[in-house]
């Protein structure tokens, strides 16, 4: 009986999508009993297709509340990863009052596997492919071949190379 979008649901005056939403939880307590799609109708008094299209749009509902959290958390991860990155990051690409790098290796290291860290969690993990980098007014480009890490490492152990010759130079100069 249906009362000013209102309707009459075992006895009890009840709103029309709570009238649904409850006809949606038994058709679902019926189908995990493991009654088929025509039982369920009979048993409800309601017609197979209603029982189908109700069973899709639980499922559904569903799956849009559990997309939804899952962004949440990968939003709330990430600020997470990004506010641990930043102090590392400004570490490892620190410059000194003379204009000098000055940036730590162990800091380089954990940011770039904050980053990674950060790619995985958006599936966006850079194996191989062409990626262009502008950092600090320096553009560093590397083919389909090389990857990301192999790139950082060398630049890693030439900037630890570069540094050692500079404090041999500075030590050589003072012992002169």
């Amino acid at each position: 009986m249906v009362y000013y979008n209102t309707i009459q649901y075992v006895g009890i005056r009840v709103s029309k999508n709570l009238a649904i939403k409850l006809r949606r939880n038994q058709i679902l307590e019926y189908k995990i009993a493991g009654f088929t799609n025509q039982k369920i109708a009979e048993k409800l008094n309601v017609s197979p297709s209603v029982v189908s299209s109700d069973i899709k749009a639980s499922l559904q509902a569903l799956e849009d509340s559990t997309s939804k959290n899952v962004e949440k958390m990968r939003v709330l991860t990430n600020a997470r990863l990004e506010n641990l990155l930043v102090p590392y990051y400004m570490k490892a690409t620190a410059i000194n009052d003379i204009g000098e790098f000055e940036g730590d290796i162990e800091s380089a290291e954990f940011s770039r596997k904050i980053l990674n860290d950060i790619r995985q969690l958006w599936g966006a993990d850079l194996k191989k492919q062409d990626i262009n980098i502008d950092a600090r007014n320096q553009t560093v480009v590397w083919d389909k071949d090389e990857s990301p890490n192999d790139l950082l490492e060398d630049k890693i152990k030439k900037y630890i190379a570069r540094n050692n010759r500079t404090n041999t130079d500075k030590a050589s100069t003072e012992s002169n």
